[in-house]
């Protein structure tokens, strides 16, 4: 259909390649070691590592590039028993050209919101490097890249986070004719990515000077982001500073991308990591909010992850993990997600799942992000009792 890309399968892709398979068969491998998981993860991952010989030109990116590559053959290495050759000439790679964008990087900011964000961006090397702290030549470079976020997050508009509003002409120069700088709230390529990232690697012992500060300012700007509705309060997707209230006509979808419920979980992690309560009680505050809201307003169509129902459902799930008491609301939400979930499952369907794009359709889709792979890895980890630990790829804990 005009106007709708096609999807474009990857060996280098975590969201839709093989990098992705690559976690989910290696998971899969850990709930169920005796059942043919660990060939399909080996025949993806070893793809991958063959793509990455004629790919000279991959980036650094968590989603297509080194650190989704270097996560998926961490994470089949059995700490560090298998892959030990080829992961350390990734590993090398990640450094090197890790290093060479901090030094790129101008010291007051970034100019596109890629080069920060989770998905594209540090924030994402700081994910995968956040996994490995055991690792001598991990541990500088994760202080640093941690120590350059800090003071990013210390400075305003047009510096720190704040990049162009518009689209750019060209990687790194924002337009000319657009002052305009906006301030994106969300977890995937938002701030609420960076305080992720920081309540993760304090929750992991890292400790990196202005930490807790940066946190704050990064809580407040989030809070400044918030607009009323008939629910309670929604995170807007951006702030811009020529009007730093934005209004919307509708909230912003419930979703792990953006919203609600992923900047909740960004919340939690980060009170729980710097003894923040008063964190955790706005994060409780945006989760309510979000599921009080009807399914029309929700804009929830696919049983998916990124912006889907599988998403809600594990965010709930590990939100409620770490919730100090009992509240039978999101209980009762995410129960009725799970009956969703698995009402949606069709063994007509080419991959069991479905996603849904609102122009096509249903989308016979088998990736990590927006596929099947991804609602299998939430049902997995809701039935049994292996930690998911999968989900550092989307900085859930």
């Amino acid at each position: 259909m005009v106007g709708v890309p096609a999807l474009q399968w990857s060996a280098l892709d975590t969201a839709f390649g093989d990098v992705g398979l690559a976690v989910a068969f290696g998971y899969m491998l850990r709930v169920e070691p005796d059942s043919g998981w660990d060939e399909a993860a080996h025949s993806y991952i070893a793809r991958s590592a063959a793509a990455l010989e004629t790919s000279p030109h991959i980036g650094l990116g968590l989603y297509r590039g080194i650190s989704g590559l270097a996560f998926a053959m961490r994470y089949l290495s059995l700490r560090g028993q298998r892959y030990a050759r080829a992961l350390g000439r990734v590993d090398s790679l990640l450094v090197d050209q890790s290093t060479a964008t901090l030094d790129r990087l101008p010291d007051a900011g970034c100019t596109a919101s890629d080069q920060y964000d989770l998905i594209s961006g540090v924030v994402g090397v700081g994910a995968y490097l956040s996994t490995m702290t055991d690792a001598p030549s991990a541990v500088p470079l994760l202080h640093r890249l941690l120590g350059r976020l800090v003071a990013w997050s210390g400075r305003s508009a047009p510096d720190g986070f704040w990049t162009s509003a518009a689209p750019l002409p060209e990687p790194g120069r924002p337009p000319k004719d657009s002052p305009v700088r906006c301030l994106d709230l969300g977890v995937a390529h938002g701030i609420s990515g960076v305080l992720a990232l920081l309540a993760v690697c304090a929750r992991h012992g890292v400790d990196v000077r202005g930490m807790h500060g940066a946190a704050d300012r990064l809580v407040t700007a989030v809070r400044h982001g918030l607009t009323d509705t008939p629910w309670g309060p929604d995170v807007a997707y951006r702030r811009h500073d020529s009007h730093p209230h934005h209004e919307t006509s509708t909230p912003s979808r419930v979703a792990w991308c953006y919203g609600n419920l992923g900047v909740a979980r960004s919340l939690q992690l980060a009170g729980l990591a710097f003894s923040e309560p008063a964190w955790g009680q706005l994060a409780h505050q945006l989760m309510r909010s979000a599921i009080r809201r009807p399914p029309d307003v929700t804009r929830i169509s696919a049983p998916t992850f990124c912006h889907g129902q599988a998403g809600v459902l594990h965010l709930l799930t590990r939100f409620q993990d770490d919730l100090p008491f009992h509240d039978p609301l999101l209980t009762e939400y995410a129960e009725s997600c799970l009956r969703s979930v698995l009402g949606q499952y069709g063994p007509q369907k080419k991959f069991g799942f479905s996603d849904f794009h609102p122009l096509t359709g249903p989308v016979d889709n088998p990736g990590l992000l927006e596929g099947a792979a991804g609602v299998a890895l939430v049902l997995a980890s809701l039935a049994g009792d292996v930690p998911p630990d999968w989900e550092r790829l989307f900085l859930i804990g």
